[in-house]
């Protein structure tokens, strides 16, 4: 059967809950290796705190457009940007030429390192079934501040699409 047709709740999936008897001390810690070429390709990198929320593809647009074509922004979670480069170097290069932009766009920048985490995620979750009398902004704001934090909806929820 199906896990989502199994009446289980995401939670209850995610943690390993199989029934009511179940409980977190019956799961196991997950040991995940580090991937070492990654974090190799990553030497080099920095981590930006962004200065005001801005789509992290105009600052690569604005870093492109200033002579670092392989500047790669992409945006971590949070107020966090991670900018790297496939050219060893550049990310260096461009923090010391271009200083007026980067303070611009960050409040600080620090050398990646595995020990930079993230603290907030944004999501889109879906939520099947939902009866028609209760779709509605209020609903949807209702769900998502039970999880965290409400943002947005897109085009097709608004128009019950």
């Amino acid at each position: 059967m199906d896990e989502a047709q199994a009446g289980r709740s995401f939670k209850k999936a995610v943690l390993g809950i199989r029934d009511e008897g179940d409980s977190m001390r019956d799961l196991q810690v997950m040991k995940v290796p580090i991937n070492e070429e990654l974090c190799k390709e990553l030497q080099g990198s920095m981590v930006g705190y962004l200065a005001r929320e801005q789509d992290v593809r105009r600052i690569q647009t604005t870093f492109y457009m200033e002579g670092f074509p392989s500047v790669l922004v992409t945006h971590m979670g949070g107020n966090m940007a991670l900018i790297r480069s496939s050219v060893e170097g550049d990310v260096a290069r461009l923090v010391r030429s271009k200083k007026e932009s980067v303070e611009y766009y960050f409040s600080k920048i620090k050398p990646w390192n595995p020990g930079l985490l993230v603290v907030q995620r944004e999501v889109w979750i879906q939520v099947y079934g939902i009866p028609l009398h209760i779709w509605g902004e209020e609903f949807f704001k209702m769900v998502g501040n039970r999880l965290g934090v409400f943002l947005d909806f897109d085009e097709e929820t608004i128009s019950m699409s």
